[in-house]
């Protein structure tokens, strides 16, 4: 049988149909709220309340005199759920009274025989304002609701079980194991609840009262600050009493030193006839900017694609040059894949892609000072887009943090990443793509069942980018030295090094979203574990006249080579949007027969989104990322909508985009029982809210969402949009959706966690023909449910795809579809 014709991709336009969106109202029954005496319950409040205010205006009063410093202008006051109720967060502050919700945080509080969870809430008052809460107690005490007869601000104060001063404690988000010693100096990553500059001025000055170094740089999102501050316990204990803005402590980020390189073979020649047949890119290909420790521009098969001029730091006393290694071990496998394939190869080569190089790791002996990563990160971005603003750009980092401690949980690093895929006010968006992180070798004798525990490091939880695993199909031994010895990962499973989210809290995106070759690892009879050359990739060495080539491997070569492919697709579809780029890279991705075999079988959804959490969509291909053919068929869609409106003082779901796709309907019915497959992924970018009081409910991390929901083979166009309605409700209760999970295998309920959501269909031909309708619809986030700025008037942008692929290469599905459309995307 011939080989199927590679045919691009066919775009839509024009094709969504936009209409009004709403949702019938009323609320889901939530969690009833603990029963109470409320007189006896308002009386207990009343006076907690009162000793929490007296006791936060003498511990202020106290250190401000201590200090000689100006008066804190109201107080701060920790609220705590009765266990395994949640608190009314939305009726805790007020932004006319000034009354602010600062940070949201859970504890775990040993009830009977199990343990449930304390939802801690630490609220800012202005002192003119303390009454107010006070006068609402008492309506509790003795008021009811007009309509429903029940005490006024029951969902307020009935499941309240306590009201304390807030303490240093209070805004500490990190685990508390984390915290320093009495007397121990460490930098503290501090989150100002306003990212005004006055706010910014006042701080500094005040800690410099206390003795506290602040550092220079700060990280700026819509309405919070975060900066680095050098102290002890002591002092901030201090600042928490006297600094009315923090909002938020953690400890700050370092990142580790790279591994160190390993021996290896040059191989001269080789390299020189590689040059020879190496055609370089044009001026304005699109560019891979690799955010590391350099890249030597003069390395003989990096030169053709890197000037000089494109090599940038952080900060220039740093130099551009690599002093470690790593960045220039990145930059061979993003141009050139794994060099022991491409050397083996008598093919020309044609360079897709061009090389930038920012270089954000200082050399020694600076090389572990603690950093605000998030910062760092915006000033390489911008450095580079100074000389070349506009070509098409993947951004590639693999330096990670690699404490482990935020569980999927944003942090400021991974903020920074996703606002600067979003791209604020007139910046564009872009695309990123982030290593996994490493696992710790020292776990690597139980692989693969280590995996389930090493989780993905920061800011690999970073939503709008592509963050990459690993995988390995290296199994071959050739070094007589290692003679005896066994790979550790068959061919087609995940690396050893690899990291996963299995441990993470469901309510965070699955990720890895793909993984690439990472290379293996080797044990011995004995049970030592090492890493023979020959189990790892090939790229280029930083110093070209010791040696010109090296081994490689982890989740940094994986990411490298994710970032190939995107580029690579960039340059074939240069009008592609970021979020199609990286919508198509998750698309085109499958799941070795391996990984099904060793995390099967795989009986639920449940399984599946485990699936994901560890192997990610599975390996992209780029032939699949470029390409249709006759019996695989893809269509992309580009679009934007805006989500939200306001009427009054209410904000609702404004419009939807419904499609009614140019199906192969006659091809598909003729096939008949034929088992087919229909896979639909959705991409598009969120603007962060990154602070503590958001995390707990998974909206208001993010400024809105989208899902996508394929009608059913028996449902008409009018039940279907009935459905939507129902599913776009249940998603604001944050109820499990409605969504026809039927033949889906991750699912409604599942698929929608972090910004891109891709799921597969698989059923019988005649019933797919009937599938044609499909809706995009939008659910919370916080442009709805804050006022100020109005980002609820907003458009925000969403990429579509859609494919069709059936088991028989002689299928046409492609032919009449194009015939129906008449537009392919322009290559």
């Amino acid at each position: 049988m011939a080989e199927p014709k590679n045919r691009p991709h066919i775009l839509l336009r024009g094709v969504a149909q936009t209409e009004p969106y709403s949702y019938p109202g009323g609320g889901g029954p939530g969690k009833e709220s603990p029963s109470r005496d409320r007189v006896s319950h308002a009386k207990k409040l009343t006076a907690l309340f009162q000793r929490a205010v007296v006791e936060a205006q003498a511990s202020s009063a106290q250190q401000t005199k201590a200090w000689a410093l100006p008066a804190k202008g109201g107080v701060h006051l920790e609220f705590l759920s009765e266990a395994g109720f949640g608190l009314a967060l939305k009726s805790l502050e007020s932004a006319r009274q000034g009354i602010e919700l600062v940070s949201v945080r859970e504890s775990l509080s040993s009830g009977g025989d199990s343990q449930s969870p304390v939802t801690l809430a630490t609220v800012f008052i202005p002192h003119g304002k303390l009454g107010s809460l006070e006068q609402k107690i008492r309506q509790y005490a003795t008021e009811d609701t007009p309509k429903k007869g029940k005490p006024k601000h029951e969902k307020l104060f009935a499941p309240l079980a306590d009201l304390r001063m807030a303490t240093l404690r209070s805004f500490w988000t990190d685990d508390v194991s984390l915290l320093p010693r009495p007397g121990e100096r460490i930098w503290w990553e501090v989150w100002l609840r306003s990212s005004d500059e006055d706010v910014l001025t006042i701080f500094r000055t005040t800690m410099d009262h206390l003795g506290v170094q602040v550092r220079a740089e700060s990280l700026k999102f819509l309405d919070t600050r975060v900066l680095l501050a050098y102290g002890t316990l002591e002092q901030f204990s201090a600042s928490v009493e006297i600094v009315d803005s923090i909002a938020e402590l953690r400890r700050a980020k370092e990142v580790p030193s790279f591994f160190s390189e390993m021996a290896g073979r040059d191989l001269p020649p080789w390299v020189d006839d590689l040059v020879a047949r190496t055609q370089s890119s044009s001026a304005n290909s699109p560019r891979i900017c690799i955010h590391d420790t350099g890249i030597n521009a003069g390395h003989p098969l990096i030169r053709k694609a890197l000037r000089l001029s494109d090599c940038h730091a952080v900060d220039p006393a740093w130099r551009v040059d690599d002093h470690n290694g790593h960045g220039t071990g990145m930059a061979g496998l993003a141009l050139f894949g794994d060099l022991t394939q491409v050397l083996a190869s008598n093919e020309d080569v044609r360079l897709n892609s061009r090389l930038e190089s920012v270089k954000i790791l200082p050399p020694p002996p600076r090389f572990n000072e603690p950093e605000l990563y998030g910062n760092i990160t915006e000033q390489a971005v911008y450095r580079v887009e100074v000389e070349t603003p506009t070509v098409s750009r993947t951004h590639v980092l693999a330096v990670m943090a690699t404490d482990g401690r935020e569980r999927g949980k944003p942090s400021s690093w991974s903020a920074a990443v996703d606002q600067l895929a979003f791209g604020l006010d007139d910046e564009p968006e872009r695309l990123w793509v982030l290593s996994a992180g490493n696992s710790e070798p020292s776990a690597w004798s139980s692989h693969p069942d280590h995996l389930d525990t090493e989780e993905i490091h920061d800011p690999g939880q970073a939503w709008n980018a592509l963050t990459v695993g690993a995988f390995t199909q290296n199994w071959r031994i050739d070094e007589k030295d290692y003679r005896d010895w066994s790979p550790l990962a068959r061919p087609g499973e995940l690396s050893p090094s690899t990291s996963t989210s299995l441990v993470w809290d469901s309510k965070w995106p699955l990720k890895p979203d793909v993984v690439e070759e990472g290379g293996n690892a080797a044990r011995s009879p004995s049970g030592i574990i090492d890493l023979p050359d020959s189990l790892g990739l090939l790229t280029t060495h930083h110093r070209p006249t010791e040696r010109l080539l090296k081994p490689f491997g982890d989740t940094s070569a994986a990411s490298a080579l994710v970032a190939r492919i995107a580029s690579s697709v960039w340059s074939r579809y240069p009008n592609l949007w970021p979020e199609t780029i990286r919508a198509l890279v998750v698309h085109s991705a499958k799941w070795t027969d391996a990984m099904l075999e060793r995390y099967g079988p795989l009986f639920n959804k449940r399984d599946y989104e485990h699936l994901v959490r560890r192997c990610g969509f599975g390996v992209p291909s780029l032939e699949r990322a470029l390409w249709s053919a006759d019996h695989r068929l893809t269509l992309v869609a580009q679009e934007s909508m805006q989500p939200f409106l306001r009427k009054e003082n209410t904000a609702t779901l404004k419009e939807l985009h419904l499609y009614s796709l140019p199906w192969p309907v006659e091809q598909l019915r003729e096939l008949g029982e034929m088992v087919v497959e229909l896979r639909v992924t959705l991409s598009y970018f969120i603007e962060p809210n990154p602070s503590e009081r958001g995390y707990q409910q998974r909206h208001l991390y993010s400024s809105h969402g989208f899902r996508f929901d394929v009608c059913g083979a028996n449902e008409d166009l009018s039940d279907f949009k009935k459905r939507l309605n129902k599913a776009a409700r249940e998603e604001e209760e944050r109820s499990p959706g409605t969504g026809d999970s039927s033949g889906w295998i991750v699912g409604s309920d599942r698929r929608h966690k972090g910004s891109i959501h891709s799921d597969i269909w698989r059923g019988t031909a005649a019933d797919l023909a009937n599938r044609k309708h499909l809706a995009i619809f939008p659910v919370t986030g916080w442009w709805k449910e804050r006022r100020q700025p109005e980002r609820w008037r907003k458009q925000a942008r969403y990429a579509l795809v859609v494919s069709i692929q059936t088991p028989e290469v002689g299928v046409d599905l492609y032919t009449p579809v194009s015939a129906q459309v008449g537009i392919t995307i322009t290559t």
